[in-house]
């Protein structure tokens, strides 16, 4: 029967350097939130086992998601996963294709663009491509004598990722008994998680992770996630900062950036002075992305809002700081906009940041699991 299937149940599992996390959700059959929470964990991986998103102990990473499975709060069943891919090394890109929406039109524009910004052979890398939904309007397209090329062109989104990374990855994930039916770009399953389903289409808005060992801007406009840009700065490197300076253990650092952050009432104003030239380390290079959009995506939105979420964003006075710093309205984000209020007990709300890429890969998951159900046919 189906439900014995073991890949019919399907969950999302975030691959960090320094963490390893799952988020299991069901699908509903009704409601304006379609996502249940069925099961979650997180398990700590020690420095070395994964270098910047590239596996340097593959045994080592097996055995760590063994453990996170096996010990998994709540009700986790199956053996499928949407896994995510460091930001760092893969490429995402929004591109106009003109002359047709065939499949071998797409191909030779999505090479073409691929080989212009990939310094890397096209046989060395998987890729893949969507057409959006929303096209270009018609004035932005080329004058020319054929019909074909008056047509509007289509906007194509281009995702890619070494293969090497890819196989080592999947080999990882089936060392550790798990099957990979596919994996994702971080960025997407941020988006997905973040962004509520009545914004889709509405405004356009911004996504900065915070991660341990590194930090990412997303732009996500017109229904689709434009760009991305790596940050180089991370929750990491902000707690050495602090624990240097006040000669503190990493610990005991971190757990005073949590308690004090950017609120000057706290802690004598001393966490204000240190982490204040890292905030303006980050809202510059804000800046320049959101300016970089601007000029390169002349078609799209004003920037007026930005979600934070990630381990590293849960400071105190963060968002307001970089409010102001920026002009914009910046929130931390809310893993669970798109979920059954629900929740297991166990779970805290307080986490659901902390969860966002894994909760991301879960919607995309439990889509995927409802597809095989529903093509699954008894004998």
């Amino acid at each position: 029967m189906a439900f014995l299937n073991p890949l019919l149940n399907t969950f999302g599992l975030d691959i960090g350097d320094r963490s390893f996390k799952l988020v299991q959700l069901v699908k509903l059959r009704r409601g304006a939130k379609q996502y249940r929470l069925v099961a979650w964990h997180e398990i700590a991986v020690p420095e070395g086992v994964l270098v910047r998103g590239e596996i340097a102990d593959i045994e080592a990473a097996a055995e760590h998601i063994r453990k996170l499975v096996g010990s998994a709060k709540g009700k986790l069943s199956g053996k499928a996963v949407v896994a995510s891919l460091p930001e760092p090394r893969t490429f995402i890109k929004i591109i106009n294709v003109t002359g047709g929406t065939d499949e071998a039109s797409l191909k030779k524009a999505v090479l073409a663009e691929i080989e212009q910004n990939i310094p890397l052979p096209t046989d060395d890398i998987y890729f893949d491509w969507q057409v959006v939904d929303e096209p270009a309007p018609a004035e932005a397209a080329p004058k020319a004598e054929t019909e074909a090329a008056k047509a509007p062109p289509s906007r194509v989104l281009v995702g890619a990722a070494p293969k090497s990374l890819v196989d080592s990855y999947t080999a990882m994930l089936e060392q550790a008994g798990l099957a990979p039916i596919a994996f994702e770009i971080e960025a997407m399953a941020l988006t997905r998680a973040l962004v509520p389903g009545d914004e889709l289409d509405s405004e356009a808005v911004g996504i900065l992770d915070i991660g341990a060992t590194r930090s990412s801007l997303a732009i996500f406009d017109q229904g689709v996630l434009q760009m991305t840009i790596s940050i180089p700065i991370s929750g990491n490197e902000i707690t050495v900062a602090i624990a240097s300076a006040l000669n503190l253990s990493f610990n005991d650092a971190e757990l005073l950036k949590i308690e004090c952050g950017l609120d000057a009432d706290r802690c004598e104003d001393k966490m204000w002075k240190i982490l204040l030239p890292l905030v303006d380390d980050i809202t510059e290079k804000i800046h320049n992305a959101l300016r970089y959009y601007k000029v390169g995506f002349p078609s799209g939105k004003k920037i007026e809002k930005l979600y934070l979420c990630g381990g590293g964003a849960g400071f105190r006075e963060i968002d307001n700081v970089l409010s102001r710093k920026l002009t914009i309205k910046v929130r931390r984000g809310d893993a669970l906009v798109n979920l059954d209020s629900r929740l297991p007990s166990g779970f805290h709300q307080d986490d659901n940041l902390t969860y966002t890429t894994a909760i991301g890969l879960a919607m995309r998951a439990a889509d995927e699991g409802e597809k095989r159900k529903s093509s699954f046919k008894l004998e």
